[in-house]
């Protein structure tokens, strides 16, 4: 009994022992496969973390040149804000000089608006002075010609002033020397026995005395002043003195004087009308220069 128990034993424990061996076995090479596909991890692992070293070294350098990129771009950006406030104050500073210089062209509009029309205003007072000038010529060519005539007029009545001064005085000197007669020679009379060389008694013929009346009533023909003139002087001594005819001749020497007065006053008139109208002249062309 005691040996078929320890046969019975002694199998349970080569069974155990073939059980744990199998065990053993199955544990190795399950250790050996670990330790295969550890190794085989491990060298994958050393690859990958190679692989990872190379991409942190890799990434530490573009790192380091990312944040040098970084400090070299917030320089930039300070350069360019600086910069940016500069052009803001340079832009600002154009548009006030923009703004003056609107203002300045609208002061130059409206100063070339009133330069045009000063132009323009120039251009009229310039034509109308012309026009002016022209007419102040003709007139100073119309009283030329007047003051021509009334200086040969002047002639006249200072020859027709002496003969009148002439009668007055033999007028004057006949009335002293005949004033107990009851008639007296004319003035008229004795001036044409100065004349013709006579001291009788002599009077105008008819015809000389209408041409007194002429020009003591204002018919001073430049060209038929001298011939009556002359006429006067040559008028024949043969007529009779009569009193309408000294009468006439008193009247013919008071027309004479108005007429002569009133010629100086014309002559004085005109050349006073003819200094205005050369200092105007003078004037008006002075104002166009």
């Amino acid at each position: 009994m005691e040996t078929t128990g320890g046969s019975v034993n002694h199998q349970s424990m080569e069974s155990m022992v073939k059980e744990w061996k199998q065990k053993y076995e199955d544990i190795q090479a399950e250790l050996d496969d670990y330790r295969t596909t550890s190794n085989e991890y491990e060298v994958e692992l050393n690859r990958e973390l190679e692989q990872l070293q190379q991409q942190y070294a890799t990434l530490k350098s573009e790192t380091a040149s990312q944040r040098e990129e970084i400090l070299s771009l917030k320089d930039q950006e300070q350069r360019l804000l600086k910069r940016i406030e500069a052009m803001e104050d340079q832009v600002r500073s154009y548009q006030a000089q923009h703004s003056t210089l609107q203002a300045r062209c609208r002061d130059l509009e409206q100063k070339n608006d009133e330069l045009e029309t000063a132009s323009r205003n120039m251009s009229a007072l310039s034509d109308s002075r012309a026009l002016r000038i022209e007419t102040l010529i003709e007139e100073k060519a119309l009283l030329e010609s007047e003051v021509e005539d009334l200086r040969g007029q002047q002639e006249v009545v200072q020859r027709l002033r002496d003969e009148i001064k002439d009668l007055k005085d033999e007028l004057s000197a006949r009335r002293k020397s005949d004033g107990s007669q009851s008639r007296t020679n004319t003035p008229l009379d004795s001036h044409q026995h100065r004349y013709n060389g006579h001291n009788g008694h002599a009077s105008l013929p008819v015809e000389d005395v209408e041409r007194l009346h002429s020009l003591a009533n204002g018919d001073f023909n430049h060209h038929n002043q001298r011939y009556e003139l002359v006429d006067l002087a040559d008028a024949p001594s043969s007529h009779v003195a009569s009193p309408t005819s000294n009468s006439q001749s008193r009247t013919l020497i008071q027309s004479l004087l108005q007429k002569l007065t009133v010629l100086e006053t014309k002559l004085m008139l005109v050349q006073r009308s003819n200094k205005y109208s050369s200092s105007s002249a003078r004037s008006t062309t002075n104002g166009l220069q």
